[in-house]
């Protein structure tokens, strides 16, 4: 038998998957949701947290999903799209579930249980989420208190737990843009999970999210730092809900009043 022979797409293909097996790059897996029930309060897409350990041409080998302390609803042959972000580029990519539960060797003396996903045909750049970011910055500051959670355990938090303040500086449906200027910003973590609250004008209520930090850029001459956080699903899929029509409610009227203060500059 001959041996097989791959396009350069697919070379292409492998070569960043492989790249982001050697940084163990997070991966998310959203899927649709098998059990929805009538009164329709879960979402229609599940989101699982994985890393991705290894790929070869037919496999990509990750270790055990989580959903925010949830049961993950995948089994094999089940489509998802994968999505991951390495040197500030969001990759995504659509394939099948082959294998669940299995052993992975990573090297001679270590093996876990994990998972593996046929290595996909085509990977492609791309924001994750439609949702458009609302500049916040131009109006009064929007303070946020923030510290750390515990990855893979939502709703609890360590004694000790690293505390932050900052403000918004851009926000969206899928997660939201802060400027942090203390010294406290340089024991920000890439990948750490935090709770972030603060209260949107004209709302009584404060919001606190859960979210992944995803990406630090240095700004002002390296005196803050502006770093991007996404919006992680909360385990109460009705708070949850709750939490982004307010969130939605407030985009929508900030996006709003800016059109109507481009159209009236035009004029």
């Amino acid at each position: 038998m001959g041996t097989a022979v791959l396009d350069q797409e697919t070379i292409s293909n492998l070569a960043i998957l492989q790249e982001a097996c050697d940084r163990n790059v997070p991966l998310q897996l959203h899927y649709v949701n098998p059990n929805l029930s009538k009164e329709r309060t879960e979402p229609d897409v599940l989101v699982a947290y994985t890393r991705l350990l290894k790929v070869d041409k037919e496999k990509i080998y990750l270790d055990c999903p989580q959903h925010i302390g949830k049961q993950v609803r995948l089994c094999s042959g089940r489509r998802v799209d994968g999505y991951f972000t390495m040197q500030g580029v969001i990759f995504k990519f659509q394939t099948l579930v082959t294998d669940l539960n299995i052993l992975i060797e990573l090297n001679k003396h270590k093996k876990i249980v994990g998972m593996c996903l046929a290595t996909p045909h085509l990977i492609t750049e791309g924001q994750r989420r439609e949702d458009h970011r609302i500049s916040v910055s131009a109006r009064e500051a929007i303070p946020v208190a923030v510290h750390e959670g515990i990855n893979d355990t939502p709703g609890q938090t360590l004694l000790d737990a690293k505390r932050f303040r900052a403000t918004i500086v851009n926000l969206s449906r899928g997660g939201v843009a802060l400027k942090f200027e203390d010294e406290n910003r340089f024991l920000l973590k890439y990948g750490q999970w935090y709770y972030l609250a603060f209260r949107l004008p004209d709302e009584k209520d404060e919001l606190l999210f859960m979210a992944e930090l995803r990406h630090i850029t240095e700004i002002l001459e390296g005196e803050a730092r502006r770093v991007g956080f996404q919006f992680l699903n909360w385990p109460d899929a009705l708070e949850m809900r709750s939490k982004l029509a307010i969130l939605n409610r407030f985009l929508a009227n900030t996006e709003r009043s800016q059109l109507q203060k481009m159209r009236s500059k035009k004029l």
